[in-house]
């Protein structure tokens, strides 16, 4: 076990409404990391909490898992393609930030190593820092997602290809809704 500040253990379902909460606030979360979103494809949840010393959950990794052969296989739920780990508030100088996230992130590694035997993470484009990972032996395979900053639609739609335009606009007026 990872001799830090932190303990991690199973968020119960009345904790999920924090936890939504909490993601929407960090840098680090998505829409993949909602309960809502998790549940909608696998019942098999589970959300690995990370707590402070003072039992405020400071971070956690939402994990979908099942059994196969007698093992237990977390993965990610169909149609989610990246998850991770989510850290929540972390405030101060720069170094002091990143030895806490990676603090939090041993933590978790540590429960998930004890509780299944093989684990499938795709990270969030947010996850800068996989070397807890990759000390503790797992296996890292680098994929690229692009973000594309949305806040001028005008802008963003003269950017698109033709093609894609005229595919958005046949979906429109099939009835599709992108809210």
């Amino acid at each position: 076990m990872h001799k830090n500040k932190y303990h991690s253990k199973l968020l119960t379902e009345k904790d999920y409404e924090l936890w939504d909460g909490l993601v929407n606030e960090t840098k680090h979360g998505t829409v993949f990391h909602q309960t809502h979103w998790l549940n909608s494809f696998n019942k098999s949840l589970a959300v690995v909490g990370c707590y402070d010393q003072g039992n405020t959950l400071v971070g956690g990794i939402p994990i979908s898992y099942q059994q196969v052969a007698g093992l237990t296989i977390a993965r990610p739920p169909y149609m989610t393609p990246y998850l991770g780990p989510v850290v929540f508030k972390t405030e101060g100088k720069y170094h002091r930030t990143l030895t806490k996230e990676k603090e939090i992130t041993l933590s978790l590694i540590d429960y998930i190593q004890k509780s299944y035997d093989f684990a499938r993470i795709p990270f969030s484009p947010h996850i800068n820092d996989t070397q807890p990972y990759k000390q503790n032996g797992f296996n890292i395979d680098i994929e690229h997602t692009y973000v594309v900053e949305v806040d001028d639609l005008d802008r963003v739609w003269k950017e698109l290809n033709q093609d894609r335009r005229r595919k958005i606009r046949k979906g429109s007026k099939e009835g599709l809704l992108c809210k």
